[in-house]
């Protein structure tokens, strides 16, 4: 009779334990939207971090108004984008009338960038 007693405590045991393991493995999905539902609520971030555009583009796709509006969503409060410069006129009006309306501000870009020629420094003698 003992035996058949640690029997049905080993699997008691076995099945609270895969319950339980189970229960923890699914906890990261329960707690996933708490980051969206944050930064939906205004609170943002502390600091005016600045992702560029393409960092996002997997999650709001290619078109650039979609992803600023994707960055607003996600709580930045400023963007940039290191090709700003060879972008047309148009592109440049839109991207910063849309950037205007969410209410971002745009960040550092680069004005030149041409790592093969020596820009910026001084021969010394």
């Amino acid at each position: 009779m003992e035996d058949r007693n640690q029997r049905s405590t080993r699997r008691g045991f076995l099945k609270t334990a895969a319950m339980g393991a189970a229960a923890v493995s699914l906890s990261p999905l329960r707690g996933s939207g708490q980051a969206k539902t944050a930064a939906a609520g205004g609170a943002g971030f502390k600091l005016k971090y600045a992702p560029g555009l393409g960092t996002f583009e997997a999650h709001a796709g290619k078109a650039l108004s979609d992803q600023l509006k994707f960055i607003a969503d996600q709580g930045f409060k400023a963007w940039f984008d290191n090709g700003l410069m060879g972008r047309t006129p148009a592109e440049q009006e839109a991207l910063a009338k849309e950037s205007s309306r969410l209410g971002l501000t745009i960040g550092p870009f680069v004005v030149y960038a041409d790592f093969k020629v020596k820009s910026f420094v001084t021969r010394d003698a």
